[in-house]
């Protein structure tokens, strides 16, 4: 149940202020914390064992890497 309610809150946290950097800065720097902040998640959850979530951060990280490379090619 705790790892239900951490990725919930964990999701909007990080979207929303990504989104509010990229309105203000640029894209690269929006992207850096956005890959960081998913990397933070994914090592706690490894820590604390929470595996339902650390695949889906892991499946979303995989996501976005391969869409950020496309959009920079």
């Amino acid at each position: 149940k705790y790892g239900v309610l951490f990725f919930k809150s964990w999701l909007p946290k990080v979207y929303f202020s990504t989104m509010e950097l990229l309105r203000k800065s640029s894209l690269e720097t929006a992207v850096k914390l956005y890959n960081h902040d998913l990397n933070e998640a994914i090592i706690m959850c490894k820590e604390q064992n929470i595996l339902n979530i650390e695949k889906k951060l892991e499946e979303i990280s995989q996501k976005f890497l391969t869409l950020s490379k496309d959009t920079s090619a």
